[in-house]
Order: structure tokens, then sequence, then C-alpha cells
């Protein structure tokens, strides 16, 4: 699952940063409220609701970061084209692992929901770093998610032989 395709994260992250010539790279400090790509966990469970509340805060994310590519670009909507599937995806995701959470644990509540995002990006270059982190962050949690997913198949094909 590549939330985030190369071409994406080449082709029109280069539109979104062209005016900031000092942006390189993804900011070595990334904003505390951009969730850490890493599944944590000691358990399946707990990797789940990891998953699970994670995902949900990247959904409230990838909408602030089509807010601000609309206010940052002349003609956002390539970007926000390319935005449309990993949106659709998180959603796909989260519905799953609320089901595998429910199934696995039928007494086990579901992580509580997240606050919204208080951001206080005033000035475009501070956006396109939030923006550039949260792409960055997103594509590598769900290269995170799916070596999970994989590990997991694995695990169970080997215990089938």
């Amino acid at each position: 699952m590549a939330v985030i395709t190369h071409e994406f994260f080449q082709d029109n992250l280069r539109l979104l940063l062209s005016q900031e010539k000092s942006i390189k790279s993804p900011n070595p400090q990334v904003p505390d409220e951009v969730p850490s790509a890493a599944v944590t966990g000691f358990n399946i469970t707990e990797k789940l609701q990891d998953i699970y509340t994670k995902d949900e805060l990247f959904q409230l994310h990838l909408s602030q970061v089509e807010i601000y590519v609309k206010e940052l670009l002349p003609d956002p909507q390539p970007v926000l084209d390319h935005l449309s599937v990993p949106k659709a995806r998180l959603v796909h995701i989260f519905n799953i692992v609320k089901y595998l959470i429910k199934h696995m644990d039928p007494l086990m509540p579901l992580p509580t929901s997240t606050a919204p995002l208080q951001l206080s990006h005033n000035y475009n270059y501070a956006k396109k770093v939030y923006v550039w982190n949260v792409i960055v962050r997103l594509r590598d949690w769900g290269q995170e998610v799916q070596l999970m997913k994989e590990e997991k198949l694995m695990c169970r094909n080997n215990t089938a032989l």
C-alpha cells in the first residue's frame, strides 16, 4: 500500500516548493503535530490501535494540507487530484482496522477520537514545510503499515505449512 506514489511526491511537491529554494528535503525539525511514521505497539492489538489513531490524524492533516495547497498554489487542482487517492485509501484502512479491532477483542474499546488540529503556520514557508512533512510522513507510515501487513501474512502462511 503505497499511499503516496513516487511520481506524486516528485512532480507535485516540486510545484509547491518551487518558490522556496532553501527546502531541499523534509525539515529535520518536523512539527510535533505531524504523526510519526512508526507503527508502535507490543502486540497486534496495540499496533492496530496505533494505526487507527494515526490514520485518523493523517486524515485531519491531509484536510489541512488541502487548505494550504489552495492558498499556496495558483493552480492547486493537480495536487488536490493526487491527494484524493491517499485520502480515500486512509478512509478504507480506517474502516478495515476498526473492523479488525472490534472482532479481535469485542470488549476492547476503540481508541478515542483525536482532538481537532491547532496549527499556527502564519507564513507561506512554514505552510510549505508542514505540507512537505505531512506528505513525507504519510508516505513513510504507509510503507510501515504495508510491511506490518506483509509480516502478518507471512506469519499466517508459515503456520499453515
